[in-house]
């Protein structure tokens, strides 16, 4: 056999505040029976009439009476079974909605006054991102042509084909037209072998120009991978905090709200091709280096 559980009573003022304080946190339309009921029979059903009608002549409450003929629609289904007491009407209680606390116009407005301000901040905030980061591609795009300039300067000014063909044909004339001891034929040997071998380093020099390979040093190669990695981290970076960012400005905001958004500020996602490069192996090995 189960055990009572042993309930407080409330009376008086303890009493009141408690049947006050639950039609206001509820605020829903009650009858005496069932705001007792809800409260765990802390109030007496008796008490808890007594206290409504006390508070609907304070104005705290509103205080209405329902005939049989009301249609159960409009009233919470809970209160059907007060409707159809021997009376034939139902008394029912709600919180006076005009002492209920709410925000007031003045508050409303500046709050929405606050919301166009952050609205306009994080315009603003999007537009200079958007410049920041066209200024680091443009700054890059700069650099890289500084390079390819200056590598068609040093290509223009290396012999063409037709002028080392005719330097290479100078030099045997010259060699066969050298002046040479009669009694020296070791000298002339030696000569000879000296100006082959200048020939040949000629050749050697301008061969990789007639396959059409470019002439980049090592030196120029470590320039532009470092360049590379340089400013690929620094869009990673920026990539980061644009997102970080716009985490905070669309959190709140639905799917079509934030998509609609980013539209306005003219914000441009990557394109399937940047894509497909960072996914691609020279992305990989730079992601490789910077872990090591």
């Amino acid at each position: 056999m189960t055990s009572k559980v042993n309930i407080k009573v409330l009376k008086g003022q303890d009493a009141e505040n408690k049947v006050l304080d639950y039609i206001k946190r509820i605020n829903r339309p009650y009858g005496a029976v069932d705001v007792s009921a809800n409260l765990k029979g802390t109030v007496p059903k008796p008490a808890t009439q007594k206290i409504l009608l006390a508070l609907a002549e304070k104005g705290e409450v509103t205080q209405k009476t329902y005939g049989m003929r009301i249609h159960p629609a409009r009233i919470h289904t809970i209160m059907i079974s007060i409707i159809a007491r021997a009376s034939g009407k139902a008394t029912l209680f709600v919180a006076n909605q005009n002492t209920l606390d709410a925000l007031p116009e003045h508050t409303i407005k500046a709050l929405a006054d606050e919301t166009d301000t952050l609205v306009e901040s994080n315009k603003v905030l999007a537009g200079e991102l958007k410049t920041a980061s066209a200024g680091a591609a443009n700054e890059h795009l700069k650099n890289t042509l500084t390079l390819l300039a200056a590598e068609l300067a040093k290509m223009r000014l290396a012999p063409t084909d037709a002028e080392l063909a005719a330097q290479i044909a100078q030099a045997e004339s010259k060699v066969r037209a050298s002046p040479l001891l009669p009694s020296s034929s070791h000298c002339t040997t030696v000569l000879r072998a000296t100006h082959n071998k200048q020939i040949a380093k000629l050749r050697a020099h301008i061969e990789p120009l007639r396959e059409g390979t470019p002439l980049v040093s090592a030196a120029e190669l470590d320039t532009l991978d470092a360049d590379w990695t340089r400013w690929r981290a620094e869009w990673v970076r920026r990539r980061k905090v644009f997102y970080n960012f716009w985490a905070l400005v669309s959190d709140s905001l639905s799917p079509p709200d934030a998509e609609q958004l980013a539209e306005d500020l003219g914000i441009e996602y990557d394109t399937p091709e940047h894509v497909e490069l960072e996914r691609g192996p020279l992305c990989a090995l730079a992601n490789v280096s910077k872990r090591r």
